[in-house]
C-alpha cells in the first residue's frame, strides 16, 4: 500500500544508481569543479540514506528483554536539517545563475573551507606534514582570494558582504538561506516551517524535548512524528535528482530511460506544486489579528 513515506526508500535506491553511473564519467580539467559539486550532493544524499535507515526503527534490549521498536525522530530531524542546508548551498553554487556566477561562488566556497582549516590545531605533538599542508593551503587561499576580488560579479556586491567574503566568512554572499531554498525549488513558506521545525531538534532548547515526551505517550507514534521530516526529505530528494541531471548531461540521459524514476519525480513534483498553492492560501495571521 502506498503511503506518504513509501516512495522515499525507492527514490533513495534510484539516486544511488545515479551516483554509481556518474562515478564512471571521466573527470576533465574543465569539469573538475563540477565534480566537487557532485561530492557535496553525495554528502546530502548520505544524510538521507541515514534517515532511511533510522525510519525503519531500532530495537534494543534491557536485562535480556527486547524493548519496543523505536524510531529516533529527533535524529531524523537533525539529519534532515543537514541535508536541506547542504542541498540548498549546492544548488546555489553549482546550478543557479550564470556559469561565471557559479564559478565565483565555487571559489568563495573553496576558500572558506581552506580558511576554516587554517584554524585547526591539528594532531597533538609535532606533525610536520600537517603544518606543511597549512602552509601550502595559505598559498591557495591567496590565489583564490585574488580570483574572487578580481571577478566582475564580486565587485557589485555590498561592501560588507565583500569584506566577509574576503575573510572566508560568507559562502552565501549575503543571501538569506530561505531565499536560496526558494530558488532551489522548495516552496518558501513550507521550507520556512520545516526548517524551523528541524532546527528545534538541532539545538538543546526545551522545545526539542516536547515531542520526545509526546512520542512516549499513547496518543503519538514515533513513526508519525518522523513522517513529516521524511516527506520533506522526499521533496528534497526529488529536487536533488533534478539538480543532478542539470549538473551532468550524462546523468540526465541515464535518468530519462528509467521510467519508474521519471514517474516518481513527476508525481512528487506535482505534489510540490499543490503544496505551494496550499501554503500560498494560508494567511500570515487570522483576520482581525496582528
Amino acid at each position: 500500500m502506498r503511503t506518504p513515506t513509501s516512495d522515499f526508500p525507492v527514490l533513495i535506491g534510484k539516486f544511488a544508481k545515479l551516483i554509481d553511473f556518474a562515478s564512471r564519467i571521466p573527470v576533465t580539467k574543465e569539469t573538475a569543479w563540477k565534480n566537487s559539486g557532485q561530492l557535496l550532493l553525495i554528502k546530502a544524499f548520505r544524510h538521507l540514506e541515514s534517515i532511511n535507515a533510522l525510519a525503519r526503527g531500532v530495537e534494543t534490549e534491557l536485562n535480556g528483554k527486547k524493548l519496543p521498536l523505536y524510531i529516533d525522530h529527533s535524529s531524523i530531524s537533525v539529519l534532515g536539517r543537514a541535508a536541506y542546508e547542504t542541498y540548498v548551498l549546492f544548488f546555489f553554487i553549482f546550478c543557479d545563475g550564470t556559469l561565471e556566477e557559479q564559478q565565483l561562488r565555487y571559489h568563495v566556497w573553496r576558500m572558506s573551507g581552506l580558511v576554516s582549516r587554517q584554524k585547526l590545531h591539528g594532531p597533538l605533538g609535532i606533525d610536520s606534514s600537517f603544518h606543511q599542508q597549512k602552509t601550502d593551503e595559505r598559498s591557495e587561499i591567496d590565489r583564490l582570494r585574488k580570483l574572487i576580488t578580481e571577478h566582475p560579479s564580486f565587485r557589485v556586491l555590498d561592501k560588507n558582504v565583500r569584506e566577509n567574503v574576503k575573510k572566508g566568512n560568507d559562502v552565501r554572499l549575503g543571501k538569506p538561506l530561505l531565499d536560496l531554498a526558494e530558488r532551489a525549488g522548495l516552496p518558501r513558506k513550507y521550507a520556512a516551517d520545516m526548517y524551523n521545525h528541524l532546527c528545534n531538534y538541532a539545538h538543546s532548547g526545551a522545545i526539542s524535548t516536547f515531542q520526545i515526551h509526546d512520542a512516549s505517550s499513547e496518543q503519538y507514534a514515533d513513526a508519525s512524528l518522523a513522517s513529516a521530516t521524511v516527506v520533506f526529505c522526499t521533496f528534497l530528494l526529488v529536487e536533488m535528482i533534478l539538480a543532478y541531471t542539470t549538473l551532468f548531461e550524462e546523468v540526465d540521459k541515464f535518468y530519462v530511460i528509467d521510467d519508474e524514476l521519471c514517474k516518481l519525480v513527476a508525481h512528487w513534483f506535482q505534489l510540490k506544486l499543490e503544496l505551494a498553492k496550499l501554503y500560498a492560501g494560508i494567511p500570515k495571521a487570522a483576520p482581525g489579528n496582528p
